[in-house]
Formats: structure tokens, C-alpha cells, sequence
């Protein structure tokens, strides 16, 4: 089994450096598609695609799917982390939480009118958790990317990569159509790669 977890392509909010809004229009930038479009020469291989349902990242899932003739399901399991009141802020107004979830494991703070780390979880793990335990009993070859946020998927990694722990994910950022892959090893699910970052294998 090995899964792809996929960051979506860049939108305005990336450049301009603020907090996406969730419903960008007109979504992806043209770089955005093609940083999607540059990333399917880098995966050989999906059998399954599962997305985010936030619009920037079920454009990159459709530009993903269409190159490897499937179709994608949805999952809000998927989705990023709610900033609520801070929606349209410069990305820094998120770090004070940020930095109480990922150094301090203060996990049930929140964001105004937002997520807490235990609610991003609470969706995550058992999405998850249900996924690596059919494939391992019934697709255990099965290739699954699944696209969506770089904030949700630094914050979420940690608790599912056996050699993946938070202060390697606070330090290093997914790029705009980056991956982490991962694959099975027994009952633990191993990184072997996080963006540029290459990891020896077993």
C-alpha cells in the first residue's frame, strides 16, 4: 500500500500571502495548473484519488484524475483546517495557534469561530484509520493519493508516519502541488518522502 498525500496547486491567496477564504474564484492561478499538471510526471502510478471538497483543491484533483483516467470521491476529512475569523488575514495571524498545536500539544485551543486541533483531528484519523485498514485487507497494492492542504497535512501527519514527528513538521513546509508519500511497513505507515526531502528506506 503506499498513499500520496498531495497539497493542491497555487491560488492569489498563496501569492498574496493571506489566508485562503475556501471559495477562491476563479481558483487555481495558471502556474497553479501547471504545477498540478507538472506533477503527474512524478507519479507513475493511483488506483484511487480522493479530495478535499475546498475548491482549490478539487481543481487539482480533476486535473490529477483526468490524467490518470479515474474518477474522485470527496472526503471532508480532507479539508483544511478552519481559521474562521481570520479568513483573508496575512498567513502570520495564524502562527500564535499554529505554534500552541504544533510545539506545545495545546490541542484543544481553537481559532475564533474556527477548528481546534482535536476537531481537525476528530475527521482526519478515523478517515484515515478506515482507509490503510481496507486497503491492507483488500487492495494491499493499491496506490491512493489524496489531495489537499498543507496545514492539515503538517498538523495531521505526525500522528500516522512512524518516522515523522511534529518538529520535522512544523520546520518544513508542502509546497504548492508538493506530496508527502508514504507506504506500508508492516502495521506502520513509513514516509519516504516529504517534499525534496527523501527518506533511506528500511
Amino acid at each position: 500500500m503506499q498513499i500520496y498525500f498531495v497539497r493542491h496547486g497555487e491560488v492569489e491567496a498563496n501569492l498574496k500571502k493571506v489566508i485562503p477564504s475556501g471559495d477562491e474564484l476563479p481558483g487555481l492561478t495558471q502556474n497553479g495548473i501547471q504545477q498540478v499538471k507538472a506533477l503527474t510526471g512524478q507519479i507513475s502510478a493511483v488506483n484511487r484519488i480522493f479530495s478535499s471538497p475546498i475548491p482549490r483543491a478539487t481543481q487539482s484533483a480533476e486535473i490529477l484524475a483526468a490524467h490518470f483516467e479515474l474518477d474522485y470521491e470527496l472526503s471532508d476529512a480532507l479539508a483544511e483546517f478552519d481559521t474562521g475569523a481570520l479568513k483573508g488575514q496575512p498567513d502570520e495571524v495564524v502562527y500564535d495557534v499554529w505554534d500552541d498545536w504544533m510545539l506545545r500539544k495545546n490541542w484543544a485551543r481553537r481559532f475564533e469561530q474556527g477548528e481546534s486541533y482535536e476537531d481537525v483531528k476528530a475527521r482526519f484519523l478515523p478517515f484515515i484509520q478506515s482507509l490503510t485498514e481496507s486497503l491492507t485487507q483488500k487492495f494491499p497494492d493499491d496506490i491512493v493519493m489524496l489531495v489537499g492542504h498543507g496545514g492539515t497535512f503538517r498538523a495531521m501527519l505526525p500522528l500516522i508516519l512512524e518516522n515523522i514527528n511534529f518538529p520535522f513538521a512544523y520546520q518544513n513546509w508542502i509546497p504548492n502541488a508538493g506530496f508527502v508519500h508514504a507506504k506500508s511497513s508492516g502495521e506502520s505507515l513509513i514516509c519516504t518522502q516529504w517534499g525534496t526531502t527523501h527518506f533511506p528506506a528500511n
